[in-house]
């Protein structure tokens, strides 16, 4: 359910799903503004556009115009998140290590995470925020609107998909072909299934049920919160 795409020949695309990011289309100049790698937009019209070598736009109409704020950071973002709701008055920041947070539209930031790192995130569960990186091994998880967070190791299991959730303490990941859950709010993790080809999308569907699509393109599903597919 993230929407995190490369941003190449300065097309930057959103995407998003429902209580999330609006899906829009914005070409925009000059030569300077390439190799975008993330953003986000609110169906309020403001947004944030983060690029390589520290570059940093925003936008307060729908992403009609943007303004270079680059020299607000020092530091170098590869993923932009805002909280839905909020306008983008509350946006996460990360790179390698550490969240950078705002909570009042961009007007000041603080690292609160300077050791976690999260490159995605889901609002699924109201009041919590998870947090996690593509291809690592901790989820991070904010019950306070992601001004403090908690981390959880995920037993050296390498997380390759989007985060399946269902509440605060049940939640799970493809690692590979195999599923691996917690119902412990992330103290231990356990493989409970497996699929025959390495997911490349996966989703809760409306009703409850788990989504997967695999690189063959079938289509899998789980009406047991990942037990069987």
């Amino acid at each position: 359910m993230f929407k995190t795409y490369l941003l190449p020949l300065l097309l930057l695309t959103l995407l998003g799903t429902s209580g999330r990011a609006q899906q829009v289309e914005q070409v925009f100049g000059p030569d300077y503004y390439d190799n975008f790698v993330d953003a986000d937009l609110s169906p309020g019209g403001n947004g944030w556009a983060v690029g390589q070598c520290g570059t940093y736009l925003s936008t307060k109409d729908g992403g009609t115009t943007w303004t270079d704020v680059s020299d607000r950071f020092t530091t170098t973002a590869r993923y932009v998140t805002c909280v839905p709701g909020t306008n983008c008055q509350t946006v996460f920041m990360s790179n390698s290590r550490g969240i950078l947070a705002s909570f009042d539209g961009g007007v000041t930031w603080e690292d609160v995470a300077p050791d976690f790192y999260a490159g995605r995130y889901d609002f699924s569960v109201d009041g919590v925020i998870f947090g996690w990186g593509p291809q690592r091994r901790e989820v991070v998880k904010s019950t306070d609107g992601g001004r403090t967070w908690a981390r959880f190791e995920t037993n050296d299991n390498q997380i390759k998909t989007d985060l399946l959730v269902v509440s605060e303490d049940e939640y799970g990941f493809f690692n590979d072909m195999d599923y691996y859950r917690t119902t412990d709010g992330g103290a231990t993790f356990t493989q409970v299934s497996s699929i025959d080809q390495f997911p490349s999308l996966v989703t809760v569907a409306n009703n409850g049920d788990f989504l997967a699509v695999d690189r063959n393109t079938k289509m899998w599903r789980s009406t047991d919160k990942g037990l069987t597919w």
